[in-house]
């Protein structure tokens, strides 16, 4: 006992330094957020697809330090408040923040999934274009002809217009022929036809697997020039100017809106989540199991995730079916030389489109 009194008496003539050794440490844990910030800034600095998705999770940031703030507030003032719902409360807040830099996360994937593609499919493309379209085109035309040629009872003579505006090559001035696309980019039907096309569909990538991907590779490259000539033509542009650039800007402005979850989401997410723990509710009163209600709520998570999936497979199929249909329709390629009657009608026709 004698030694534990000294022992005490040590130990209460001693500076308590717990307050200064924290503070230095939250200053050194600033001072490195700090750098990190400024170096992620100045990376950032000329990408504007990359600041915008900064800005996101710098405002997250925010939003979290203010909700952090205020329960901190309710917690040092408000002596009733219930430590269990708050320590709920924070995991549920930080599962959500968890969502946001997710999605940043998967912008940034997409981001740079998309680019690429974009760069192989627009830059590369025009580039070859200005300098080896004849040669593209009669490549084109050697491997669809084989194609034809393996495929006798689809075969047909190519429609050739030669008034159509966008068979011009801005190189030579001359009119090259438009191409019927027996093997062009697969577009699924929900019918006995559909279905006979996705069988022919897959045993000629089967059969020619080469071939067809010779044949996709050039096809993507005459539709670009097709689209492009098109394009200059109807705004009366130089020939030489660059499309590609201006696909691509407009690409990032699609991105940059992705990487924002705008405040229509949080509130479906709130919605969702309302009539989950209502249904939930139920079901947990009726069968007092909460082993059932966890292995429901994981079903429907997994099954929402498919959902989208298949969602996102008809959209994409979608879009596909409405690109053949406006590559097909020469009538909407010349809609800027009709009356205004006809343009109208052939307006509310490419809007129907968009309609499933």
């Amino acid at each position: 006992k004698r030694f534990l009194k000294e022992k005490e008496k040590e130990d209460s003539g001693r500076l308590d330094y717990s307050v200064l050794s924290v503070g230095v440490m939250t200053l050194g844990l600033i001072l490195v957020v700090e750098v990190v910030r400024h170096k992620l800034d100045h990376s950032a600095e000329g990408r504007p697809y990359f600041t915008a998705v900064l800005e996101n999770i710098y405002a997250e940031l925010t939003t979290l330090g203010i909700v952090e703030f205020c329960v901190f507030l309710l917690q040092e003032y408000h002596t009733t408040m219930d430590k269990e719902k708050k320590d709920v409360f924070g995991a549920v807040h930080f599962a959500l923040f968890y969502t946001a830099l997710f999605n940043a996360f998967q912008s940034v994937v997409l981001c740079f999934i998309t680019t690429r593609i974009s760069h192989k499919m627009w830059v590369q493309t025009e580039a070859l274009e200005l300098h080896h379209y004849v040669e593209v085109r009669e490549a084109f035309e050697r491997v669809e002809a084989t194609l034809r040629k393996n495929h006798p009872a689809q075969e047909s003579p190519s429609t050739t217009s030669e008034d159509d505006p966008s068979n011009v090559n801005p190189e030579d001035g001359k009119k090259s022929p438009q191409h019927d696309d027996i093997h062009t980019e697969y577009v699924f039907e929900i019918s006995w036809k559909g279905v006979r096309a996705l069988f022919a569909r897959v045993m000629d990538v089967v059969r020619y697997p080469q071939l067809m991907q010779r044949y996709n590779q050039l096809l993507m490259q005459v539709r670009f020039h097709e689209l492009r000539v098109h394009f200059l033509q109807s705004n009366n542009l130089p020939a030489k100017l660059q499309v590609s650039d201006y696909l691509v800007r407009c690409e990032q402005r699609l991105l940059i809106k992705m990487a924002h979850v705008s405040a229509a989401a949080w509130l479906l997410l709130t919605a969702s989540i309302n009539v989950l723990y209502f249904l939930m509710g139920i079901m947990g009163t009726q069968t007092e199991d909460p082993d059932i209600v966890g292995t429901t709520l994981t079903y429907i998570f997994f099954c929402s995730m498919a959902l989208f999936v298949v969602l996102a497979l008809v959209v994409y199929n979608k879009m596909k079916k409405i690109f053949a249909i406006i590559m097909h329709r020469e009538d909407f390629w010349d809609a800027e030389h009709q009356d205004d009657e006809t343009r109208r009608k052939l307006s509310d026709e490419q809007r129907n489109l968009f309609w499933l």
